[in-house]
This record gives C-alpha cells, sequence and structure tokens, in this order.
C-alpha cells in the first residue's frame, strides 16, 4: 500500500513539474508575443513621426522659396534677368544653397554659378509649372558627383505662373536630417523612394550608388526579405514588418512622407529588441 501511495505521490509531483514547466513556457510565449507587438507598433509610430520631421523639413525650404518667388524683384517681367541672379546669389549664401536658377515656360534655366540649362523634364520643373511646390529625389550630380537635390516652386504674376525658381541644396541634408532618428543601441533609419532607390542612410556609400534592394534582389535571393519590405512601405501606408540582411534579423517600423514618394523605415535588430526577455527565461 505504501508503494502505491508513494507512486501515486511521484505522479503528481511529476505531473505539477510538467505543468509548471507548460505554464512558463505559455507564460514566456505570451511575453514574447506581448512585446514584440508593443515593439512593432512603436517602431511604426517613430517612422510617423520621423516621416512628420522630413515633410516639415521640406516644406520649411519650399516656403521660403515661395516668399522669394513672390517678391516683385523676381517675379516682375521688367526687372532683367542679370538683376534678379544678383538677389538670389546673396539668398544662395545666406540660406545655404549649392546655386539657384530661374526657368521660364519652356524649361529653359539661368543660375546663380553662371550655367544655363534645360529642365523641362525634371520634376522639380513639371510640378512646379503645373503650380505644385516640389522637392526632388536626391541625385548624383554630374559635374562633381556629390549628391544633390532639388527644390521647385511656381513664379507668377498677375496670378498667372511664368516660370519655375529652383533651389539646388546638398542631398547629404536628408541623410543628417535622419541621423538623430535611433531606436534602442543600434536602431537607426533610412529613406527610399518609390522605385526603392536608397536617398538617406547612415551609410552615405548606399546613397552615392544609388542602392536599391529590390533591384538587387532579383540576382541575390539572400536579399529578397528585404526587398518585400521595400516593397510593402511603397505602397503608402504606414506599418511593421521584418527582414533579415547580411545574417541579422530585424524589426522596422515605417510610413511615407507626405509631399513626396519617399518611404521612410525606423528598424532595430531583433536579437537587440527581445534582449529583456532573457530575464524571463531564467525565471
Amino acid at each position: 500500500m505504501k508503494s502505491l501511495k508513494l507512486k501515486i505521490v511521484i505522479l503528481i509531483a511529476v505531473l505539477l513539474i510538467v505543468v509548471c514547466q507548460g505554464l512558463g513556457i505559455i507564460s514566456y510565449q505570451m511575453s514574447a508575443n506581448a512585446v514584440e507587438k508593443e515593439v512593432e507598433n512603436y517602431l511604426t509610430e517613430i517612422a510617423k513621426e520621423s516621416a512628420k520631421v522630413v515633410s516639415s523639413c521640406n516644406n520649411e525650404q519650399l516656403n521660403a522659396l515661395e516668399a522669394i518667388a513672390a517678391m516683385n524683384e523676381i517675379s516682375g517681367p521688367n526687372i532683367s534677368i542679370e538683376e534678379k541672379l544678383q538677389i538670389l546669389s546673396k539668398e544662395v549664401k545666406r540660406s545655404g544653397h549649392i546655386r539657384m536658377g530661374i526657368a521660364d515656360l519652356n524649361g529653359d534655366m539661368k543660375s546663380t554659378d553662371g550655367s544655363s540649362t534645360n529642365i523641362k523634364d525634371r520634376v522639380h520643373f513639371k510640378k512646379p509649372i503645373e503650380g505644385v511646390n516640389t522637392v526632388s529625389d536626391p541625385i548624383i550630380s554630374k559635374i562633381n558627383g556629390s549628391v544633390i537635390m532639388s527644390f521647385g516652386v511656381p513664379i507668377k504674376y498677375n496670378d498667372q505662373i511664368i516660370g519655375v525658381l529652383v533651389a539646388v541644396r546638398d542631398g547629404n541634408n536628408l541623410s543628417n536630417t535622419i541621423s538623430d532618428i535611433t531606436f534602442g543601441k543600434s536602431g537607426k533609419a533610412f529613406l527610399i523612394n518609390k522605385s526603392g532607390v536608397t536617398i538617406a542612410h547612415e551609410n552615405n556609400e548606399l546613397v552615392l550608388n544609388m542602392y536599391n534592394a529590390i533591384e538587387e534582389a532579383k540576382n541575390d535571393s539572400k536579399l529578397l526579405s528585404f526587398a518585400n519590405l521595400l516593397n510593402q512601405m511603397i505602397e503608402g501606408n504606414a506599418g511593421s514588418g521584418q527582414y533579415t540582411y547580411e545574417g541579422v534579423s530585424k524589426k522596422v517600423g515605417f510610413a511615407p512622407v507626405e509631399g513626396a514618394d519617399w518611404y521612410i523605415a525606423v528598424e532595430a535588430p531583433e536579437k537587440e529588441i527581445l534582449s529583456r526577455l532573457e530575464s524571463l527565461k531564467a525565471n
């Protein structure tokens, strides 16, 4: 009889241990899921706020340019282009532009650095000539290989569009703008355009090389998860996702930038994000 009682006690003890372990595993898994969901939501909110910061910086430049375009010294038809460029040259020094220019209705632009070119096929002409203030994607300058971006606004006289005012700025300013956006110890932000080209990143080489993981993934299967994430981003919705790049799994929050065909992502290594769950395992 004692033997039977002992067996029952041992059986109950083993059962309790198994149940406790099971509950511990379930509790850990629930905690892990909760933390992951919380992080995903947080990353998405950071991305949304970061998108507002980028949009605000763009609008600040466009609003200043719009005010200059409204000056009689710039819009007045009886003022020579030489006089207008002299005024803009002072603004270049004051605002830190690379150069400024005035384009006519045909897209022929004269700039403060003495250059003349036709920009009728450029977005910073095509949209402003239709009345829409616009910022271009960062591109590589054909002159010196630097990264530049252009802001364009319509020039109006008697409420009629008579040309476009353009300001060219250092495209690295965009990367500088997002450099302070962080998450945890090593989480960073990056920007892509509607084609998936990297236009702002902590690694400036990716910007200079106009790196596009969507295109690269066509020949490198290791980039497929990253390319899939970028495709999610350019759909234009805010959200979160995950991808693996160079062997590192990352959690990402993303959002579109209002007023530009740009999309910002805030990412961090998954291992770093979930590190606080290690304490739960220990318990």
